[in-house]
């Protein structure tokens, strides 16, 4: 009798371990998740691709600026993982308590080791991209590739100008909400009847953008969108501008954003498919997004830029990303 007790015991052990272990690995994943950054404050990027790169050709019409005419082509379709990403520039108060903490250099700038008494709310600058390694590394994130850096300002909208649209290279406009303000030239005449309609059309110009380049499209006068550029004043204080679709703010004007790259004048044409990384060492960082020191054409969403990483600038901070977590990492739309 002792012994059939003892079996049924061991047998309704098994059960139960059997039912829990589910359970108990979603209590583990979410415990997981819960040590991982907070998100609180960053905007989800859906996983999918994307065209990269430049598809105007004013440069290469005017013939001038050679890196320009570069090393932003060929557009290339890339894809990345879902993740998140800061939706403001790392601030003045932010950086000051990391570097309390931790005892990291503070902006040189800085008198007596403390930001401007209004510049709690405005985007750190003067720090090198060590600096902003070490910041996102503390608050359990990481910097933005250059990739997801591009495809977290175009906010959803392909083939545009500016992270809030303005016109697109592509006749019949951008995917994903694209107004009428933001769609090309009306086609007529004979071009009007052979136009295929513009989902199809569209991603037919994705899988192949240079067969489909509309070459009209550069000699069009473009709006740039509200952003902090061209100014003497120097940044301004987070959220003013309107954020892109993600809800993502001041991702370009204001300050140049570290990422995580290295800078190739060449690796847009050797660049693989999935979650480039940029190429394995350098001699410069890639920085993105145009400054308040730049004009229109520098704060686009395609512009590249790169400097060494030691590079202390008063036009350059940075902001942070973070991995998706495993069970949002291939989720291709918004939350």
């Amino acid at each position: 009798m002792l012994r059939r007790i003892s079996v049924s015991a061991a047998m309704v052990s098994v059960v139960i371990l059997l039912t829990t272990a589910p359970f108990a690995g979603q209590q583990a994943q979410k415990a997981a998740d819960e040590k991982g950054p907070k998100v609180g404050l960053m905007a989800f990027i859906p996983a999918g691709d994307f065209l990269m790169g430049r598809e105007d050709n004013k440069y290469d019409l005017l013939n001038k600026f050679p890196r320009d005419k570069d090393d932003d082509r060929p557009v290339h379709k890339v894809y990345t993982d879902a993740f998140y990403m800061d939706k403001f520039e790392t601030t003045n108060l932010e950086y000051f308590r990391f570097a309390e903490t931790s005892g990291r250099d503070k902006p040189w700038h800085w008198v007596n080791g403390e930001f401007p008494v209004d510049g709690a709310a405005k985007p750190v600058y003067n720090v090198s991209w060590a600096d902003a390694d070490a910041y996102c590394k503390a608050m359990g994130k990481r910097l933005p590739t250059e990739a997801e850096f591009e495809k977290a300002a175009r906010g959803g909208l392909e083939l545009m100008y500016y992270p809030n649209g303005g016109k697109s290279f592509f006749r019949g406009g951008g995917r994903g909400g694209a107004n009428d303000d933001d769609a090309g030239p009306v086609a007529s005449g004979d071009e009007a009847e052979n136009q295929k309609p513009v989902d199809n059309a569209f991603e037919k110009f994705k899988d192949n953008p240079v067969v489909n380049r509309d070459v009209y499209r550069s000699r069009e006068k473009i709006d740039p969108p509200p952003a902090v550029y061209n100014t003497p004043f120097g940044p301004e204080p987070i959220a003013t501008q309107k954020p892109n679709r993600y809800g993502l703010y001041d991702v370009v004007g204001n300050l140049w954003e570290w990422t995580s790259d290295w800078f190739g004048l060449v690796y847009y044409s050797e660049s693989p498919y999935q979650n480039p990384k940029g190429p394995e060492t350098g001699l410069h960082k890639v920085i993105r997004g145009g400054s308040w020191a730049d004009d229109e054409e520098y704060i686009t969403v395609w512009f590249r830029n790169h400097t060494p990483p030691t590079t202390k600038a008063p036009t350059i901070g940075f902001r942070c990303a973070c991995d998706a977590p495993a069970n949002l990492k291939t989720k291709t739309a918004l939350p």
